[in-house]
């Protein structure tokens, strides 16, 4: 084998190899990805409102306010 038939072939093992480390190696990072949404203004699974005012006036609305959860 010509050397740089031999140099191609040492280059190529040894990315391969460096490229399977790095996609086994655990890094110290996370994913974030979006949860559920939940109506905060709306009622539970129980029919209770979800947030309970008390010594002040409530109004009814007609929008949403979502609460957004994060899974990682």
């Amino acid at each position: 084998m010509k050397r740089r038939g031999l140099t191609v072939l040492i280059g190529a093992i040894l990315v391969a190899g460096l490229f399977r480390l790095l996609t086994i190696a655990p890094v110290p990072y996370a994913e974030y990805v979006p949860g559920p949404t939940f109506d905060t203004l709306g009622k539970d699974s129980t029919g209770q409102d979800v947030i309970k005012v008390s010594g002040a006036p409530v109004t009814q609305s007609k929008g949403q306010l979502r609460f957004l959860t994060v899974g990682v």
